[in-house]
């Protein structure tokens, strides 16, 4: 799961982690991503609807902080948070990693990133499994899926 306000930014992540093998999808607003007006995980129990999600910083409508903030607090079942991101500082790296979240700075992502998501993989139970996406009763389809755009 990518997060990006910038299309341009969403659509080049998604397209190079898809040409890596990676399924992606892509949302361009945080506030339509389908977790944000729950409560609980939508997830089904033993499984999660990601491997990893990876989100911007710097959002016009909610932080990628507090993005993690409130899929952590609903119980997410996602195994692995990254923040991507040109304006860390020291502090709020700190924040981020005090939280168990992988950090990446913009420009220079992709090898980066594409390590910690291998490496996500490869961690993975041998059981794991995905659920649904987007839950059903969501009328939230991803921005991006695959590298391709939806709409």
């Amino acid at each position: 799961m990518v997060l990006d306000d910038e299309p341009a930014v969403l659509e080049l992540l998604c397209d190079f982690l898809a040409l890596e093998g990676f399924e992606t999808l892509g949302y361009a607003n945080p506030s339509q991503f389908p977790c944000m007006e729950r409560t609980d995980c939508p997830a089904p129990p033993g499984s999660a609807c990601c491997s990893a999600v990876v989100t911007d910083l710097a959002m016009p409508e909610i932080s990628g902080l507090d993005l993690l903030r409130h899929l952590r607090a609903i119980g997410c079942r996602c195994p692995a948070f990254a923040v991507v991101s040109g304006q860390l500082t020291d502090t709020v790296r700190c924040d981020i990693e005090a939280m168990g979240v992988a950090t990446f700075d913009k420009p220079g992502v992709f090898p980066a990133l594409t390590n910690w998501l291998r490496d996500v993989r490869t961690e993975l139970p041998s059981d794991w499994a995905l659920s649904e996406w987007p839950p059903p009763g969501t009328d939230a389809p991803p921005t991006i899926r695959g590298g391709w755009p939806t709409a």
